[in-house]
């Protein structure tokens, strides 16, 4: 055999080393789809064993009864049960709420009808929406010129490094990716890619002519391909800016996102990490999905990485730790920004759209059906998070992929005391201290009912009856004072406020809450709330934006940061309940809530939300829904008006959450 017939011995070993490699991601892959099957097994027993216990109970069978009557007389997608569904519904808004719960009712019928018949909240709408907010805010030719004009006189210049890794992408994306760099109208950057062994040769002459006609771009081309962690490490090798970008090989950077990631550090030179908000460049070439974000929220990014792009990191603290970690690829972003964000002395958020994903097929801009191997990789970042943070507790999978439960082990077994301010109305404080004596897992808690003048024989007749202590608080209703009277007469280590009106959902709502409560950091712990009918009435409280304070749905099904949480269901410990000096009694009736939580908040306390402890809450059944213009006042006069109040968990380009609405001003 001739030596050109001979094959190299150093390319055999490579092509061996290449199926290893292939074999060792397949097991693991593999692994990892075998952990997610048995996580999603243990949730579906749970779920399994929950809806077990609801049908085996007085309330189950009657609820299925009553659903065989309904179905009979109107079967599924017939007009008679739609019609009947409606019926239902207007019936139990009046029985929960009498005329104005009927009102609001049909009132909120009539605005979803209006928003459809605009499509507002469709998907086009949106988009509608979204153009009009891009057209009003992008800035044009002229104000990007100005741009550029100013920032060449800025003292502070840094280089900021861009760096892209690079696989096989479509040319013409990749060729659009390195255009939006090459457009920036800050122009003290340099463009640093590593190409992980792209095959197709049209890859390595574009990236080539781009370094020639270019002489801020800098290549590295790789002979094996290691991966995305591996060939961001080698583009972040060849960066020597003081500040590093991350873009990937099919996205675009907005012209002025530079820019304004550099305009932070004018007024804050000591910030570390700058995130923008981003949209997405959708197939038809417009530009949609807007990701208004909200400012550093620490539980939320353990819970999803949802700062992902534009992201600006300080080198030297990428190089300290280390660059991107190998074994997190899928989530190898995710693994990062946790990391940094921990170290990080300033992290700042632009409230600008500066980036925008491709959607592309299998892109995760595109779907959030994540491979197994990269959900369990999330898993495990978030994971290795609490490790450093020498946090005990579990990671569980959440409500979607990309999405995670941090499970805080509960220490000690504290004593939660649940305090139930009450006025006569039985049925309702029966039904509430009878959901959470039957469904309630967490062994330690105790109950004080906190009676504010009931002259009811029979509510008076369940008082003198119960083994639940009872405290008296005679006087005009005052729900700050109540609470306070009975947090004085009672003990424990933590307090959860709960409306007579409400009934317990999910078993381990108590657990959900006091896994946070008990965190040094943590002020207040707020649940999930449902309306009757199902629909969300609280998933935190937003302040400012068109409201003084308001209930928000959010949408999102993770523990979060927010400004506050209604006292309908709030958890809070002792000793900063007595610290604050608990509910300000100047707020009889409204504000009493948000005030307590903006109070804890100025004290460097943090306010959180759980979807896991989800309850059922009829508001207003026992006193109707009342805003006094003297709590309004009061709470004005100290936190200022809508147009006054920020809130930093709700984007300033966001009027309102649920639905969508955009500042167009």
């Amino acid at each position: 055999m001739s030596d050109d017939e001979r094959t190299p011995s150093g390319a055999l070993g490579a092509d061996q080393q290449r199926g290893h490699d292939e074999i060792a991601a397949l097991r693991g892959e593999l692994e990892a789809s075998r952990r997610v099957v048995v996580e999603l097994e243990r949730q579906a027993r749970s779920t399994r064993d929950e809806l077990e216990r609801f049908r085996n109970s007085a309330a189950g069978r009657m609820a299925v009864r009553l659903q065989n009557v309904a179905r009979r007389v109107a079967p599924l997608g017939t007009v008679r049960q739609r019609a009947l569904h409606h019926f239902g519904q207007y019936l139990a808004a009046l029985i929960e709420g009498g005329p104005p719960a009927l009102l609001q009712r049909s009132r909120r019928l009539r605005a979803a009808r209006s928003a459809a018949s605009g499509h507002d909240d469709t998907p086009v709408g949106r988009r509608g929406q979204y153009e009009e907010w891009r057209r009003r805010h992008e800035p044009d030719r002229e104000r990007l010129q100005r741009m550029g004009e100013d920032n060449r006189t800025w003292n502070f210049r840094p280089l900021v490094s861009v760096v892209m890794p690079v696989c096989d992408p479509d040319p013409a994306w990749l060729d659009g990716a390195i255009t939006s760099v090459t457009d920036q109208n800050y122009e003290h950057w340099e463009l640093c890619i590593a190409d992980d062994a792209s095959i197709q040769p049209l890859i390595g002459d574009l990236l080539r002519r781009a370094a020639a006609n270019d002489q801020r771009t800098k290549i590295i081309f790789r002979d094996v391909r290691g991966g995305i962690a591996r060939a961001s490490n080698d583009a972040i090798r060849l960066a020597t800016g003081e500040f590093v970008v991350f873009l990937d090989h099919d996205d675009l950077l907005k012209p002025h996102a530079i820019h304004k990631m550099v305009e932070v550090l004018q007024r804050s030179p000591r910030t570390d990490v700058v995130y923008s908000d981003e949209d997405k460049l959708l197939p038809a070439g417009s530009f949609g999905d807007p990701f208004f974000k909200p400012d550093l929220s620490p539980d939320l990014l353990l819970s999803c990485n949802y700062i992902t792009h534009l992201v600006m990191v300080r080198r030297t603290l990428l190089d300290t730790l280390g660059g991107i970690r190998e074994g997190f690829n899928g989530s190898q972003d995710h693994d990062l920004l946790l990391r940094v964000t921990e170290k990080a002395t300033r992290v700042e958020h632009v409230s600008e759209v500066l980036y925008s994903w491709r959607m592309v097929p299998g892109s995760a801009a595109l779907s959030s059906d994540y491979k197994p191997l990269a959900r369990e990789a999330g898993r495990r970042a978030v994971q290795d998070a609490l490790s450093r943070r020498g946090i005990s507790g579990r990671v569980e999978f959440g409500a979607s992929p990309g999405l995670y439960n941090v499970r805080y082990t509960i220490h000690a077994q504290p004593l939660v005391r649940i305090v139930i301010p009450t006025r006569d109305q039985v049925g309702l404080l029966a039904a509430c201290i009878d959901s959470i004596e039957k469904f309630s897992t967490y062994p330690r808690y105790a109950i004080t009912i906190a009676d504010n003048g009931s002259r009811d024989p029979r509510t008076l007749n369940y008082l003198r009856a119960t083994n639940h202590d009872v405290v008296g608080v005679a006087g005009a209703f005052n729900f700050s004072t109540i609470v306070n009277r009975a947090a004085a007469a009672a003990d424990g280590d933590h307090l959860l406020l709960l409306n007579n009106d409400i009934v317990v959902i999910t078993p381990d709502w108590i657990e959900a809450m006091l896994e946070h409560s008990q965190r040094p950091e943590i002020a207040a712990v707020g649940a999930r709330l449902l309306y009757p009918d199902g629909h969300v009435q609280h998933e935190g409280i937003v302040v400012g934006r068109l409201h003084v304070a308001a209930n928000v749905n959010m949408g999102w099904r993770v523990v979060r940061e927010v400004s506050a949480v209604t006292g309908a269901c709030l958890m809070t410990r002792r000793a900063v309940f007595d610290e604050l000096g608990g509910f300000d009694e100047k707020l009889a009736e409204a504000f009493n809530d948000v005030d307590y939580c903006l109070r804890a908040r100025s004290k460097g306390y943090r306010i959180l939300f759980t979807p896991l402890a989800c309850l059922r809450h009829r508001e207003g059944a026992t006193r109707g829904r009342r805003t006094p213009v003297t709590d309004r006042d009061v709470f004005v006069s100290r936190w200022g008006g809508p147009d006054e109040i920020e809130d930093p968990f709700l984007n300033p380009n966001v009027l309102w959450p649920n639905p969508l609405r955009l500042r167009l001003d």
